[in-house]
């Protein structure tokens, strides 16, 4: 035998089966993929689109006031329909984690270390928040002082001005723009942003 010539390559097989091979799905356009045994193994199925309120209704943990952030940085409607919004459980996951992102990121911009002295104070019935600094004891002490004034305008005032004291984000066109298109939104905040400091105050004290 001539040492110099060239082998044969050995005879194609058709029965051979090749590595991992795909066959397209023509119905849906999916594909399958053989084991090694030679079993097909089923393609996952997409994860299920759930409207948000339904969504508040399976899982407990959800917080309103970390959507209503989510919602503000997507850039949805302040009056948007909760049933309206369809979701998957990873879409809502990634929704809430950028929340508590933008949160800690807020809070550290302005210099609070300590997540607990700031809040994400949501408007009520609408999908809207604010993040403020927790109010000092002095500034809740004006309020204080100003709610039993003998003045109207400075009572009026007084919740109003402790909101505009202690917001942090949004910033004050997207601030304004609310304000003009909710009227008292201001003012309704600043009494929550008041409930939630002196409830926070009368914790500590406890604590002590």
């Amino acid at each position: 035998m001539d040492p110099n010539a060239t082998k044969n390559p050995p005879p194609f097989n058709p029965h051979t089966p090749a590595s991992e091979p795909v066959f397209p799905l023509p119905e849906t356009g999916r594909s399958e993929t053989s084991t090694p045994s030679g079993e097909v193994s089923e393609p996952a199925e997409p994860e299920p689109k759930i409207a948000l309120s339904e969504w508040f209704q399976q899982d407990r943990t959800l917080k309103r006031s970390e959507l209503c952030l989510a919602a503000m940085l997507k850039g949805w409607s302040p009056e948007q329909d909760l049933e309206e919004i369809l979701l998957t459980k990873t879409e809502l996951d990634t929704l809430i984690r950028d929340a508590r992102i933008q949160f800690r990121q807020i809070c550290n911009s302005h210099g609070i270390v300590d997540t607990k002295k700031a809040y994400i104070i949501p408007s009520e019935g609408l999908l809207v928040a604010f993040i403020c600094k927790r109010p000092t004891p002095a500034a809740i002490e004006r309020v204080m002082q100003a709610l039993f004034s003998d003045e109207p305008a400075v009572k009026a005032g007084a919740h109003k001005t402790l909101f505009n004291d202690c917001v942090l984000w949004p910033d004050a066109p997207r601030r304004t723009a609310l304000f003009n298109d909710y009227a008292g939104m201001q003012h309704t905040l600043g009494g929550v942003l008041h409930q939630k400091s002196t409830g926070a105050k009368e914790a500590l004290e406890k604590k002590r």
